[in-house]
């Protein structure tokens, strides 16, 4: 509780300057919150203004409100619990950053946007909300394909297995995130997705896609912070316009080597899917297949004029503050490095199609058709000019995250890609 929280008043409760972001995690003043102890303290004391409707923390006489992004709490795991035959299913809930665990009510879950399912805790914790789940329930019984998906049974996900480690790469030090599903899982022996987040990216920026996707297709997965995002070490020189090009043949190429990765499916984002096809391009053994997501292979002016207004907003906006959320002492270098380099004149050159033809692995090109940084001729570019086979995906009313925009049609069309090439 801040010293800024006092007693309720006429005028309600005062901010505590704590935000809560949709993957549970907690920041105070845009700083996160790392321990543990006192996170889950604050959680106990959750409760809801009822005259505004705000979520509180209630400690006494004393309260303050909290901004939250969706929902204040979150589950990370879902488990079945056995009974006798004929005995009906029970399953109990794993809250972030609480110990103990809660029996799930079945009456209470209903489907949100983006097929994401939310659940109502116990009354007895003063604070009837929505939950959210972390993974979508994908069971071994779901049936992926283009045109839609069949649930044949609703079941709980296998329990993904999730390190955070760091590694060199390049002469730089790298975080990383491995989700790996138990050994003994159909995901054992097979490819590895490969999770290359966009420009401002981040392994957290990637929210619990990854997850979801490692899910759906049994195989475990692999995100990192590339060099001056998130937790990784920071920029220290001035970013030359060839990037993109040291990040795919120098920088990847040794986390891989570093993770242990023999063969891996690429799933990059805006700037990642630009580094995948550059890696394609020259690395061919262990590559089973290559997604993108809004990649770039020359510069257009809608990219320009885009830019341009992502540097108004994170001046005058709350942009800065939402990103140094996700990159802390990073954010501000990391910002201008990506603007700065995008808008300078001899970037307006920039041209990676020669790679292209070089590219043989299969490919799956995803882009929204009101991506605000690209028109379709990325994609067309990209699927004409490669040598292996290529699939181009354009997802109507999607702008340049596709999966974050139109999660549910991404992950069944990445799903059922990836089954054709494991």
């Amino acid at each position: 509780m801040t010293q800024e929280a006092s007693s309720r008043g006429e005028r309600g409760p005062v901010p505590c300057e704590i935000w809560i972001d949709r993957e549970g995690d907690w920041y105070h003043r845009g700083a996160p919150m790392e321990r543990a102890d006192i996170v889950g303290h604050l959680c106990r004391h959750l409760g809801r203004d009822e005259s505004t409707g705000r979520f509180v923390i209630r400690m006494g006489k004393q309260e303050c409100y909290l901004e939250v992004e969706d929902t204040p709490v979150v589950i990370t795991r879902v488990l079945r619990e056995g009974g006798e035959p004929g005995d009906a299913e029970r399953f109990v809930l794993s809250i972030k950053h609480l110990d103990e665990a809660e029996p799930l009510d079945p009456a209470s879950l209903w489907v949100g946007e983006k097929n994401v399912l939310y659940c109502m805790v116990k009354p007895e914790r003063k604070i009837r909300t929505a939950v959210g789940f972390t993974s979508p329930w994908v069971g071994d019984d779901t049936i992926f394909g283009r045109g839609g998906r069949v649930h044949k049974r609703m079941m709980a996900p296998t329990e993904l297995q999730q390190e955070d480690f760091d590694l060199t790469a390049a002469g730089h030090r790298l975080r990383a995130r491995r989700l790996n599903r138990p050994r003994d899982s159909r995901g054992k022996g097979r490819p590895v997705l490969v999770f290359l987040h966009e420009g401002l990216g981040c392994i957290k920026l990637w929210r619990d896609f990854p997850a979801a996707l490692v899910e759906a297709t049994g195989l475990d997965g692999l995100i990192y912070d590339r060099w001056g995002h998130g937790k990784s070490d920071p920029l220290t020189v001035r970013r030359p316009h060839r990037y993109l090009h040291d990040e795919a043949f120098d920088s990847l190429p040794e986390v891989l080597q570093g993770c242990g990765v023999k063969d891996a499916i690429l799933i990059g984002h805006s700037d990642g899917g630009t580094i995948a096809l550059l890696y394609g391009a020259r690395y061919r053994q262990g590559l089973r297949g290559i997604i993108t997501e809004a990649a770039h292979v020359f510069v257009e002016e809608v990219t320009l004029v885009g830019i341009r207004e992502t540097v108004k907003h994170y001046q005058s906006g709350d942009l800065k503050e939402k990103l140094s959320r996700y990159h802390d002492d990073n954010t501000e270098t990391l910002f201008w490095a990506w603007a700065d380099t995008w808008l300078d004149p001899g970037f307006r050159d920039w041209n990676v199609e020669s790679y292209l033809p070089q590219v043989t692995s299969p490919l799956l090109a995803i882009q929204g058709e009101d991506d605000e940084y690209a028109t379709r001729a990325q994609v067309d570019a990209i699927v004409g000019q490669v040598s292996g086979a290529a699939q181009p995906l354009l997802v109507p009313r999607c702008g340049h995250t596709p999966h974050r925009d139109a999660r549910d049609v991404v992950l069944q069309e990445m799903a059922a890609f990836i089954e054709t090439v494991r």
